[in-house]
């Protein structure tokens, strides 16, 4: 994180020295024995290392330390801020590409151009203050960040001369990942549909980009490949948290042996969900609509009615799992499709596979239905 806490150097003669820069150099001390004490910004834990060259010869996991300092030695003391309470915030405007800073607790300052989330954040009080190139400068907004809870800011820039900023990102989706780890995905275009959704799952360490044979990021989500049986296995496992490792022995299904998702299919197998557990489904095709409700459903325990065969009109009473998809609908967590219009089609598709991209959308859907939280978060 880049705020600074204030600390106090206790110096042999007993004098202090209080300051709070984030680097500064010290000469000429006398030897003897010193003490340093860290005030962490709130919501922080603190780690102090005291170095001598490369080596650490005395570190604490607390704000306050104790050394030696002998005649010619120079000591270097290196002090790392851990957030341990905190939350998310997401700036964002309609239209996009409008420049912002934003200010939070403990000095921290932000600028950049929306859409943008910052994960983790530190919880407190912030503000921010949009500049649409060509236009007025709008009142600044200002919100409280509480633990474990999000803060939207959000703006509707309604002025004739409004230029969006452009960068060579402009057709670039940016995804702050956990840690501070920023993703660039090339096939989400920031104007479109999915933009928002996948960089919100994609935040809240639910679901990620391709990867190459050493574990770097490709620069590809792809939004509209479709979600295999497998993947759909880890996804629901991860969204509400569930740990895969418990469930010990190898699946029924002898085709998720020996393969990356052995045990999601083998926990998604003992934990009785429906697409799984006779083991014969095959984990490498892509999954159908009505398969991913209904596995969403039973994951989050949601209850499901009895179908009638009146929410769509390609799912009837014996459709396969009309039940979750009619009550997902009755939920608002999904909707049926539409024409080029906007106008409803009355159509689900339920047997269709279902795109990276639309289960993206689905997940934001329960999530906020639900309040659905991850250990990301």
């Amino acid at each position: 994180m880049d705020t600074v806490g204030k600390w106090t150097l206790l110096q042999p003669n007993h004098e202090s020295l209080e300051r709070t820069d984030a680097a500064l150099t010290l000469t000429n001390l006398r030897p003897g024995l010193y003490s340093f004490f860290a005030s962490a910004p709130e919501g922080t834990t603190a780690h102090v290392d005291v170095m001598l060259g490369d080596d650490s010869i005395a570190s604490a996991d607390s704000p306050q330390i104790s050394f030696e300092l002998k005649d010619t030695m120079t000591l270097k003391i290196a002090i790392k801020y851990s957030l341990t309470i905190f939350g998310k915030v997401g700036v964002g405007s309609d239209p996009l590409g409008v420049p912002f800073e934003m200010r939070g607790p403990n000095g921290m300052t932000r600028s950049g151009t929306t859409p943008m989330e910052y994960s983790p954040s530190p919880i407190g009080n912030y503000s921010v203050t949009y500049k649409p190139t060509g236009c007025p400068q709008p009142p600044i907004q200002a919100g409280l960040l509480q633990k474990e809870d999000r803060v939207n800011f959000m703006i509707v820039i309604v002025c004739d001369g409004f230029v969006p900023h452009v960068t060579e990102e402009k057709s670039k989706t940016v995804v702050t990942e956990l840690g501070g780890k920023t993703t660039t995905f090339d096939d989400v275009p920031t104007d479109s549909w999915f933009g928002p959704f996948i960089s919100t799952i994609v935040s809240r360490g639910i679901m990620g980009g391709y990867t190459d044979s050493s574990g770097n990021s490709t620069g590809k989500f792809g939004p509209g490949d479709p979600v295999t049986v497998a993947q759909l296995a880890k996804i629901s496992h991860t969204v509400v948290k569930l740990n895969h490792d418990e469930v010990k022995s190898a699946p029924l299904n002898p085709l998720s042996r020996g393969q990356w998702f052995t045990r999601f299919m083998a926990s998604a197998e003992e934990r009785g969900w429906s697409v799984y557990v006779d083991g014969t489904v095959d984990p490498n095709r892509p999954a159908t609509r009505g398969e991913v409700v209904a596995t969403l459903l039973q994951v989050l325990d949601i209850s499901v009615q009895w179908p009638h065969g009146d929410k769509f009109t390609d799912v009837l009473r014996k459709t396969p799992y009309a039940g979750a998809v009619e009550t997902a609908a009755s939920e608002e967590i999904v909707a049926g499709s539409t024409n080029a219009d906007g106008t409803p089609t009355g159509l689900f598709h339920p047997g269709d596979p279902i795109t990276r991209a639309e289960i993206a959308k689905m997940l934001i859907a329960i999530r906020e239905k639900y309040q659905v939280k991850n250990d990301a978060e």
